[in-house]
């Protein structure tokens, strides 16, 4: 088939070029964007993931401050009467509504919960951490 118009000569010669040359386009196009909404993607991630961890770790300083406030109860800090240890850990965990345990731990390493049951702690790591440091520990999760 012979086309004798110059027009249609011209379409038929440059249409493969700019088909050609469009999908080029769109081919880089979409190479460049899909790279640059992965790394959209990662910060966010990384961002979401930094305000989590500063939200948890402000809630452990939080949770740490109301066990020092509990352990400043002189009920508490005289550790003879167990009755009035386990009322006064009782009490604190209702009012405070954080915790789902709340336990004293003796220097010998027996504890006793806000339920009045006794356990032996003295094996735990975070146990042996405030003997040694004398400072108070969170375990790890």
């Amino acid at each position: 088939m012979k086309v004798k118009n110059m027009q249609n000569r011209l379409m038929i010669m440059l249409l493969p070029l700019v088909l050609v040359g469009l999908s080029i386009l769109a081919g880089v196009s979409y190479y460049l964007s899909a790279g640059a909404l992965r790394d959209s993607v990662d910060q966010t991630a990384k961002a979401v993931g930094t305000d989590y961890a500063n939200q948890i770790q402000g809630d452990v300083r939080l949770m740490m401050a109301q066990l020092a406030d509990l352990a400043s109860v002189q009920r508490i800090r005289s550790g003879a009467d167990k009755g009035q240890i386990v009322a006064a850990m009782a009490e604190a965990k209702d009012r405070l509504g954080a915790f789902d345990a709340v336990v004293f731990i003796f220097p010998d390493g027996t504890g006793l919960n806000s339920e009045g049951n006794t356990a032996n702690y003295g094996e735990r790591d975070y146990f042996k951490k405030v003997k040694a440091s004398r400072d108070a520990a969170v375990s790890d999760p």
